[in-house]
């Protein structure tokens, strides 16, 4: 879907912050744990034709076919701040994603959403980057870029 002519993809990199301090402090149970309430949100959170992953450790990505940049900041920015939420163990996400109005070659996209999410790390974690390219997108060059503070407030970048 996502390769049709005319039709945005977006593609997220989500990063657990400090998950080794829950494992050190809590246990690799309670870790376990919260990587399992994270995949869970994240399905519930998503559309059946969105596709979810853990890519391993820490780190999960989210393919959303046929979703611009609104759409999948608004779907973001609630998982983020979900997660977030007061429970048993809360847990905050650097979430890095890259929004192309028509799909790129999947090397660049990944590139970019992985570029995107440590843009987050670096910016103090907690935060959403989405780097926005347009239908004449140039490689390396957004055409906008956003970075959500922790209260999803958005500056130009």
């Amino acid at each position: 879907l996502a390769r049709r002519p005319s039709h945005a993809v977006t593609l997220a990199y989500i990063d657990l912050d400090n998950l080794k301090d829950v494992n050190d402090t809590l246990g690799h149970q309670s870790g376990d744990a919260v990587i399992r309430r994270v995949a869970d949100l994240i399905r519930r959170c998503i559309r059946l034709g969105d596709v979810s992953a853990r890519l391993g450790g820490d780190e999960f990505v989210v393919l959303l076919p046929e979703t611009g940049p609104d759409g999948a900041r608004a779907l973001l920015e609630r998982l983020r701040s979900r997660l977030a939420e007061p429970s048993p163990c809360p847990i905050t996400v650097s979430v890095g994603a890259a929004s192309f109005a028509a799909p790129p070659q999947v090397e660049e996209l990944v590139r970019q959403a992985d570029a995107a999410m440590y843009a987050s790390k670096s910016a103090g974690k907690n935060r959403l980057t989405l780097h926005v390219f347009g239908p004449s997108h140039e490689i390396g060059s957004p055409t906008a870029a956003a970075n959500g503070a922790p209260a999803g407030r958005l500056t130009a970048g």
